[in-house]
């Protein structure tokens, strides 16, 4: 009888991830910027309120 062999490994198909993964001791981060305080410009007529 054959000995049963592990699955050799292969790269996953399809886009990579996006976020490198972090080692175990790294500090995790959890916050996130925000888009308070930010006032809309319109691109065409650069008045305030409103975005294009």
């Amino acid at each position: 009888m054959l000995p049963v062999l592990p699955l050799t490994l292969r790269k996953p198909l399809g886009r990579p991830t996006k976020v490198r993964r972090k080692e175990p001791d790294e500090p995790q981060t959890t916050t996130k910027l925000t888009m308070k305080g930010v006032e809309m410009k319109c691109s065409k007529c650069k008045k305030l309120g409103h975005d294009k």
